[in-house]
């Protein structure tokens, strides 16, 4: 059974913590003991630019804390730390934990539901394993550094995207006839 990737971490439940500003660990961890499953071999990868880090992070921590991104295990957000494996160290990324990865319906419905709670403010989203995460960044000269995308997303609350709906509709229910 996969564990969720545990970088350097903080806390962000510490007051004043603001990604944009924080180097003394290269990510802020959010955590919660009612959301963690131990299958979280992956994470979908929200960048934003440094100027809109701590708004979105802020806001996604309390979609998270409310309950309302299904699915998220676990959550971090790169800092203004430099790191050897980042490839732009203007940008930031929040990662969403979740699995398990080679379920790739289940895990696309669950980054369905992240941008659907939380636009990206981009129309692609990315969904990277572990494995991966451990094999090399694009900065380490990884090429290939993403399992599954998903395009079309909203960029903007309450944005109509039929396109990345229809591409993410759920499993079809059985219905039990026999009533």
């Amino acid at each position: 059974m996969s564990m969720c990737y545990r970088a350097e971490t903080t806390d962000s439940h510490k007051d004043g913590l603001r990604p944009s500003f924080y180097k003394e660990a290269n990510w802020l961890q959010e955590l919660d003991d009612r959301f963690y499953y131990p299958d979280c071999d992956g994470k979908w990868m929200f960048f934003f630019p440094r100027s809109a880090i701590d708004d979105r992070w802020n806001e996604a921590v309390g979609l998270y804390r409310a309950g309302k991104l299904a699915g998220v295990a676990s959550m971090q957000v790169s800092t203004a730390s430099p790191s050897p494996r980042a490839g732009d160290q203007v940008d930031h990324v929040i990662l969403f934990f979740c699995g398990p990865s080679h379920l790739e319906d289940h895990v696309k419905r669950i980054g369905a539901s992240i941008a659907t709670a939380f636009p990206p403010g981009h129309s692609e989203i990315r969904y990277k394993s572990n494995f991966q995460t451990f094999s090399g960044t694009r900065a380490t000269g990884q090429r290939i550094n993403s399992l599954y995308r998903l395009r079309g997303c909203p960029t903007r609350p309450n944005e109509s995207r039929e396109e990345f709906y229809d591409a993410v509709k759920p499993e079809k229910t059985v219905t039990d006839t026999s009533t």
